[in-house]
């Protein structure tokens, strides 16, 4: 025998909710749901800041490396605002330019020579719009792009070039970027290995 309860006053087991419970209930949904949203957004925001932070970090540290390498290899030094510009030995015979050749040191007065000493290459480092270049006797190439927000300064201590690369991160509280700034700064001292010639 099959047997059918009330609930409260309804007949036969016929059960619902009342207007004040469905609207209890659609307020606890509107609030975990919007808690849900704004979670979501935070976390997507926090991730592009992170993913940005390290990828400006990133090309920090190639730029500093590029920079570096050729200061190591440089006979003369010249600096400007946001600019380096430099001329190195002709090392590599680049008759062949997919495969370029060592050239031969010659000794001369004391000092070592590559190819025509009459006519080294110039290397210049620049930031023009959003992107920083290297340029090596006209040929120029993007170290790093989308640095909009990157400051370069170079400090020329006579034998040794100090280089410093800061930038704005994604969060930063108004009016606090210059402390902000400073504490993404990283740089790095080149010794210069070869005799200044300028």
């Amino acid at each position: 025998m099959k047997r059918q309860f009330s609930f409260r006053g309804t007949p036969h087991g016929c059960a619902g909710l009342t207007l004040a419970e469905t609207l209890v209930a659609a307020a606890v949904t509107s609030v975990l749901a919007a808690g849900l949203l704004i979670s979501s957004v935070v976390v997507q925001r926090n991730f592009r800041a992170c993913e940005n932070h390290a990828t400006a970090q990133a090309d920090q540290m190639r730029l500093l490396d590029y920079i570096a390498l050729d200061l190591r290899r440089c006979l003369t030094v010249t600096t400007g605002e946001n600019s380096i510009s430099m001329t190195i030995p002709d090392f590599y015979d680049a008759t062949d330019p997919d495969n370029p050749v060592p050239r031969d040191p010659t000794i001369r007065n004391g000092g070592i020579d590559y190819g025509d000493p009459s006519s080294p290459i110039t290397i210049t480092y620049y930031k023009d719009g959003d992107a920083i270049y290297r340029s090596e006797n006209g040929t120029v190439t993007a170290i790093a792009e989308s640095v909009d927000d990157f400051s370069i300064e170079f400090d020329d201590q006579s034998d040794v070039i100090q280089t410093s690369i800061t930038f704005l991160p994604e969060f930063r509280q108004w009016g606090f970027s210059d402390s902000v700034r400073t504490g993404t700064a990283a740089f790095t001292r080149t010794l210069l290995r070869n005799t200044r010639q300028n």
